[in-house]
């Protein structure tokens, strides 16, 4: 899986709130079209029992087949549906007897389905289906549902209504209204405050400030959540921070389970980012209900401000890999590195070609900025801390060029010259293998890795947009 001039930039070194859903139907304007393939389905129907959960006036009803042991609904999207962000699926069910159903996704991405079980009769459950396993699925167009499954006498009636999708994303503060109280046990932390310097990453109107104690190497910040997070499914953590200095920040939970923390670069300065913390391993730990911080660790004498908010929890999109270190940025499951430079102009898209030599679903789209000294735009990639190539030292890319250049990738930021190999790119509209070797660098302290779309030499006045 690699994508972008990192199709896996691979060193081969040797607030309680819930983001925006879409909704695929109500029953009170167009959307998905159910048909009951056996059984009879009929909408819309009225509502035959509002309540909190389903107050609409409209559902759909469907009396099940009592000559099929699997009678079916079926509703076609047309086109795959988009499960890179909205991959839980909501439905809400009236159903006249307590039994099961069986939620499905299918098409020419294989199929994929999830069993639920209805222990209430005779009242509206909304059902969550957790399909984040198929993020980067793009072949799946169809909803599958099967009442009382495997039950072939039953006739019984079921409503359903409300077939949504969303990202499933918990925020525990943005700053904007309640959440959880973080509290700096050293230093001043002031909460809300006016986002200094929004951007397209947080253009919210308030955030949270932190100016890191002078006399503590590990100056925190904690907030407790009162009881235990569910990580089963809402296990990796986001956070925008907005930091004054280039450093690092350590994100831990910690609780009666125990404590678990990773330490992630801050290489930009000045502009908000995201940074993801993937708990995963910790999806079945019922014990951690604190969030711990620490800007700018072990080092004691440091004042600097830094700006944080959105403190989310969203579903893991690869809870079936295995993570690996080796790949740098492969822009789905393996996102390890920190960028700078010119980042801005860098964003995760589909794979517009893929092929044997990449099948990725998603790559890294660059598009170079344009005017005068835009020739030296660049990607960089920062470590914070001296890059051990001691086994591994080769740097692979995979590149889908629309041009001719030089790609050029470089070693620097450490107390020795920095080191840089060029490449030229001569085959175009297609993925590349680059490979540079960097054994020579070995012990030279280089932080950073630094890379070059050259399309042309002079200041670009079109643009070139590789991948």
């Amino acid at each position: 899986m690699k994508n972008f001039f990192i199709t896996a930039l691979l060193l081969v070194f040797g607030c309680l709130s819930a983001s925006a859903q879409v909704c695929y139907a109500d029953f009170e304007a167009p959307g998905l079209n159910f048909v009951g393939a056996n059984g009879v389905l009929t909408s819309p129907e009225p509502n035959p029992n509002a309540n909190a959960i389903n107050s609409s006036a409209n559902c759909a009803k469907y009396v099940k087949s009592n000559v099929h042991a699997y009678s079916l609904i079926i509703a076609d999207n047309g086109a795959p549906f988009d499960l890179s962000v909205n991959n839980q699926f909501k439905i809400d069910v009236f159903a006249t007897v307590a039994t099961q159903f069986i939620f499905k996704l299918e098409g020419s991405g294989g199929g994929f389905e999830k069993t639920i079980d209805i222990a209430v009769a005779n009242e509206w459950v909304s059902y969550t289906i957790d399909f984040s396993a198929q993020a980067f699925n793009g072949g799946l167009s169809k909803v599958v549902i099967f009442f009382d499954p495997g039950v072939e006498m039953s006739s019984d009636t079921y409503y359903f209504d409300n077939v949504c999708a969303g990202s499933g994303k918990i925020c525990h503060a943005d700053f904007e209204g309640p959440g959880l109280n973080f509290i700096g046990n050293n230093g001043v932390l002031t909460a809300p405050v006016v986002n200094p310097t929004p951007n397209f990453v947080n253009n919210s109107a308030n955030v949270a400030q932190y100016v890191k104690s002078g006399a503590h190497a590990y100056s925190l910040i904690t907030a407790d959540n009162g009881t235990p997070f569910d990580l089963s499914v809402n296990n990796q953590f986001q956070i925008d921070v907005l930091a004054t200095v280039p450093t690092q920040l350590i994100f831990k939970l910690e609780g009666t389970g125990g404590g678990f923390e990773f330490t992630k670069n801050i290489a930009v300065t000045g502009a908000w980012q995201t940074y993801t913390f993937d708990f995963s391993a910790q999806a079945a730990n019922t014990g951690l209900s604190k969030i711990v911080m620490f800007f700018d660790p072990g080092v004691e004498t440091s004042t600097d401000t830094y700006y944080f908010d959105n403190v989310c929890a969203v579903p893991n999109p690869c809870p079936n890999d295995t993570p690996d270190p080796d790949i740098i940025d492969d822009f789905e499951c393996n996102r390890n590195a920190t960028y700078t430079g010119d980042w801005t102009f860098f964003s995760v898209v589909n794979n517009p070609a893929p092929t044997g030599d990449n099948n990725s679903a998603k790559v890294g789209r660059f598009e170079d900025p344009v005017g005068p000294g835009s020739e030296w735009s660049n990607i960089q990639i920062d470590y914070e801390n001296p890059l051990d190539l001691t086994i591994r030292n080769h740097f692979s890319c995979q590149v889908w060029a629309p041009k001719t250049g030089n790609l050029l990738i470089k070693l620097e930021g450490g107390p020795n010259p920095p080191m840089e190999v060029g490449t030229q790119v001569t085959e175009l509209n297609k993925w590349v293998t680059y490979t540079v070797d960097f054994s020579s660098q070995i012990g030279k302290g280089h932080k950073k890795f630094v890379i070059f779309f050259q399309c042309r030499r002079s200041w670009r006045t079109r643009r070139c947009v590789p991948h």
